[in-house]
């Protein structure tokens, strides 16, 4: 999954590169419920500004990114239904738990990024859909 800010743009012309790649268990489907192993980087032009990796307990797991400011970036990690993918048209409408939210800011000083872990508690997030639409 990549990310780009602005919102919109694409490589060279943004500012600022976000990379989630997700690996399951190996021997297992993607979609059976194991141990995910989450990597994550930001990345301007070559300069690495943030790398991190995760593992977590999940299905089908799925991003969602908000991205409205260059220095500030909120990442929600969603797990799927067990056993089924969330593209199959079936779950469409199907809600996805929200699994763990990721906070990231931008120092002024070293332009790097750091973070902070909330639980998913402490943020305000509605269902979330595939479509993205709450149903």
């Amino acid at each position: 999954m990549n990310y780009y800010y602005p919102p919109g743009s694409e490589p060279p012309a943004s500012q600022y590169h976000l990379a989630i790649s997700v690996h399951g268990a190996p021997g297992h489907a993607y979609v059976d419920r194991t141990a995910k192993t989450v990597y994550l980087s930001i990345t301007s032009g070559k300069t690495s500004l943030l790398s991190r990796e995760y593992t977590l307990v999940a299905s089908s797991l799925e991003a969602s990114v908000v991205w409205d400011r260059p220095d500030d970036l909120k990442v929600v990690l969603l797990d799927g239904p067990p056993g089924e993918s969330i593209y199959m048209p079936r779950n469409a409408h199907v809600p996805l738990n929200q699994l763990l939210t990721l906070h990231f800011t931008q120092s002024s000083s070293s332009h790097q990024f750091g973070e902070a872990l909330l639980p998913p508690e402490a943020v305000s997030t509605p269902v979330i859909y595939r479509s993205g639409q709450p149903k």
